[in-house]
């Protein structure tokens, strides 16, 4: 019986140490590497920032092992919807690991995520410092300097000239400085219509823009007005006397940074809007979570293009010409002499496209126009169109202007006059 006993109490223990064995589970015996998560981090578990502002977007970290992985970030730096790179890894006291690393960016920053340019250039130095723990949650410091060889001496902030373009001096110097010549105006006809092209955008670019910031880590940031109201800029907004556009207020505010990027790859800068992230505070600014936005973008890119359309707006061809824009910027020619000024130049080759998308809606611009004379015909907006703007350009109506562009125009230059802050 003592021995049944035993062998019993045997049995017993043998089967608790197999149990014990081989019930253990796999994860019972992983490294600490190993706990980390696979899948992508989002959300309030992912906070992030690029250059010190915080981003949106989502981090996958894959761990080799216990001091390399890889980090997969989407929609987190501005321009580039997904970008992988190397990093080193350090666990620490509390289990996590924090994680560093660096890359290059050889492509342009893109408007949207689906864009992506095939152009190979060092755009920028890209480094992360950031932890993640076992537990999802993320915390990543992205930093990027544009590469010296696209830098191209715009580094800097830039102000507006403020000269009115009512002489060839004054015109040198002048904020926007717009050359229109047509095949059938005569040198006195294109001299007139280019001052007044260029004294009311002019105007109205030096009433809204103060100065432009082409930050060293990519950013363009501005000091601007939002305040838009035509007959106050042409009423208080020039001096004749002095020969120069004055302020018609200083209510200047200072635009959020990573909505905007630029680089300048030989004798041309190229600004990149990145639409998710002006969709993002676009949210902020209606005090929504920019985190719970994934996915709104297409919507409203969507309305975007119906209110166009709906405008007269010809978007198929709009879109055509976005599309390389999309991908590699909007080109903008530099012209200077030394390196403290410097004119953004336009030509009608580099925007024919997008006039011409935009010339069907000078007729509804034109019925709007009939109902303001109709139910006003003092309107001050009315008055500063019909007996001052319009004349001056030579038309009779606001769709003139698209005959003029197709039919007459010999060549098109606009360019935007800035000089170096001091």
């Amino acid at each position: 019986m003592y021995y049944q006993i035993m062998k019993k109490s045997l049995l017993f223990i043998m089967s608790m140490a197999m149990l014990a064995t081989f019930g253990c589970s796999d994860d019972d015996n992983k490294a600490p590497w190993e706990e980390l998560p696979s899948g992508s981090i989002t959300g309030a578990d992912a906070m992030i920032t690029f250059n010190g502002e915080r981003s949106y977007g989502s981090v996958q970290l894959k761990a080799d092992n216990s001091s390399k992985g890889v980090i997969n970030v989407v929609n987190v730096l501005p321009g580039y919807p997904e970008v992988t790179m190397d990093v080193d890894m350090a666990q620490q006291p509390d289990g996590s690991f924090n994680v560093t690393g660096a890359t290059t960016l050889d492509t342009p920053p893109c408007m949207l995520p689906s864009s992506k340019s095939d152009e190979k250039l060092v755009i920028y130095n890209l480094s992360v410092e950031g932890n993640v723990t076992t537990q999802g949650k993320a915390d990543m410091n992205f930093k990027a300097v544009l590469g010296d060889n696209v830098q191209n001496h715009v580094t800097g902030t830039w102000v507006l000239a403020d000269y009115l373009p009512l002489t060839p001096e004054g015109m040198a110097n002048a904020p926007v400085q717009v050359s229109w010549v047509t095949k059938s105006g005569g040198v006195e006809m294109d001299a007139r219509l280019s001052a007044m092209a260029s004294l009311l955008a002019g105007n109205i670019v030096y009433q809204m823009l103060k100065s432009v910031t082409f930050s060293p880590d990519g950013n363009v940031t501005a000091l601007y007005s939002s305040g838009f109201d035509l007959v106050a800029f042409m009423e208080g907004g020039i001096d004749k006397q002095q020969g120069r556009y004055i302020h018609v207020n200083n209510d200047w505010k200072e635009s959020p940074r990573n909505l905007a990027f630029w680089y300048s790859p030989g004798n041309y800068l190229c600004v990149t809007p990145y639409m998710p992230n002006i969709m993002a505070q676009i949210a902020i600014d209606n005090g929504e979570d920019p985190d719970l936005n994934n996915g709104a973008l297409p919507e409203m890119e969507k309305q975007l293009l119906e209110k166009l359309a709906q405008l007269g707006v010809d978007v198929s061809v709009l879109m055509e010409n976005f599309e390389y824009w999309n991908k590699n910027g909007i080109p903008l020619q530099i012209v200077r002499s030394d390196y403290n000024s410097m004119s953004l130049v336009l030509d009608e080759k580099m925007i024919d496209s997008v006039v011409k998308a935009f010339i069907p809606a000078l007729d509804k611009l034109d019925e709007k126009l009939a109902e303001m004379i109709a139910a006003d015909p003092n309107d001050p907006v009315v008055k500063l169109l019909m007996t001052e703007i319009m004349p001056e350009l030579g038309i009779n109506k606001l769709a003139d202007l698209g005959s003029l562009w197709i039919n007459d125009t010999e060549s098109f230059t606009i360019a935007l006059k800035l000089n170096r802050a001091q």
